[in-house]
């Protein structure tokens, strides 16, 4: 079977203005956009599916079994792809050219016994990579060009599924979303306070319970509170290190955080669980738009990363249904109209990615394994409308003893 892909970049607005931040490169991807790479992130996936044109594929190895490659991480200078292995010690370096496997770097500490790397963001300048160590409650600083862990910080937060740089104010804000079998039900309530100059935690902030994403815009850090009961949005002033606001968001799990785009002051706030998403304005952290899908159909638990559309004036959401299909919603901005929906994906659109020339997209598709349908992409053409034609659906070329389960599929 064959595939076509995407992935995401974001922007950090600093205070006031757009810092030249390099955040996780989950809009965009990297500089070369001529490969697309997807991980398996199956209970065994060792192997990355990279896929040079619409036609035709190559299969990389990431690690032993077991290693679960999870988010590829483009090198925004344009010489490496990294693996994030969720299932291992491991960050897996691959030439962002050729695909060619060059080393593992171990992130985790030797008393780890899963390590689970996580979430990633690059320095402004390109030349260190900031990874969460879930099993070491641990943040690691990968030193890119050498290829290397520069720094490594242990006991910062409790199972840090996320993390935020601010880099105006040198700070880095690690999410404790504390350990368990299922993300809602996860104990942690605390957001860390991390010095990057020191590389050690300085403060312990109380927040909701399972708080899991981020984002930084107007010097704030934005969280979402996961767990079950829970529907909120934790807004903590960035200099202070202190809650200043909790934000109801009127429906549980906001799962996903998409920092504004274009200044338009917009903060997505994107359940996971059900087909709604909130606008919260970062001057007034008020919400300002509350959009819900009721197409029959719809799936719970199939929701994934909504995106701008690069104007800022519109957003994409994609929306999985009981079919095992998805959909992806363009929505008016700030009104939040559905203006179009895609055609349908084979499987359940994790993420969405532009190229570099802001016609196409790309959006990564998990696969399904009752189905036999493998992880990959699905590629569209966007029109200038903002409405996306689909052109191909291109799927990974999995072993047959990997299990299936496609996560952050990346350019390079």
């Amino acid at each position: 079977m064959k595939i076509r892909h995407i992935h995401i970049a974001t922007a950090l607005l600093a205070a006031g203005a757009l810092a030249p931040a390099l955040a996780s490169n989950y809009t965009i991807g990297g500089p070369n956009q001529s490969y697309y790479y997807v991980p398996n992130w199956g209970k065994n996936g060792q192997t990355i599916t990279a896929i040079p044109t619409l036609e035709s594929m190559t299969t990389l190895v990431a690690g032993p079994p077991g290693t679960k490659p999870a988010h590829m991480v483009p090198d925004p200078q344009g010489d490496f792809i990294f693996s994030i292995n969720h299932g291992g010690n491991t960050l897996s370096v691959f030439d962002a050219k050729d695909g060619k496997f060059i080393k593992q770097i171990v992130t985790g500490s030797a008393n780890s016994q899963k390590g689970q790397g996580h979430q990633y963001y690059w320095s402004p300048d390109g030349n260190y990579l900031y990874v969460t160590e879930l099993d070491d409650d641990a943040v690691v600083e990968i030193d890119a060009r050498n290829l290397v862990v520069s720094r490594r910080a242990e006991n910062v937060a409790d199972f840090p599924f996320g993390m935020v740089p601010v880099w105006d104010l040198g700070l880095m804000y690690v999410i404790g979303e504390g350990p368990g079998p299922v993300e809602v039900e996860r104990p942690g309530t605390t957001v860390t306070q991390f010095d990057l100059k020191t590389f050690k935690p300085l403060k312990t902030i109380k927040v909701g319970k399972a708080p899991h994403a981020a984002a930084y815009t107007n010097v704030k850090v934005y969280v979402g509170n996961i767990a079950k009961g829970h529907r909120s949005v934790s807004v903590i002033d960035a200099a202070k290190g202190e809650v200043i606001k909790t934000v109801d968001v009127d429906y549980e799990n906001p799962h996903f955080l998409e920092e504004p785009a274009n200044g338009n002051h917009l903060l997505i706030v994107a359940s996971k669980q059900v087909p709604e998403l909130v606008l919260i304005d970062d001057r007034t952290d008020e919400v300002v738009g509350h959009f819900k899908a009721n197409e029959p159909g719809i799936g719970i638990n199939k929701i994934r990363h909504p995106m701008w559309h690069p104007s800022g004036e519109s957003l994409y959401f994609p929306i999985g249904f009981e079919d095992g299909t998805s959909r992806i919603y363009h929505i008016s901005v700030p009104d939040l109209k559905v203006l179009s929906m895609s055609d349908a994906t084979p499987t359940v659109v994790h993420m969405l990615q532009w190229n570099k020339t802001r016609d196409r997209m790309y959006a990564a598709t998990e696969g399904n394994a009752k189905k036999g349908i493998p992880p990959g992409v699905s590629v569209f053409k966007a029109a200038a409308d903002g409405s996306l034609k689909k052109q191909a659906d291109m799927y990974a070329d999995l072993p047959a003893e990997e299990d299936i389960n496609g996560h952050h599929g990346s350019l390079n």
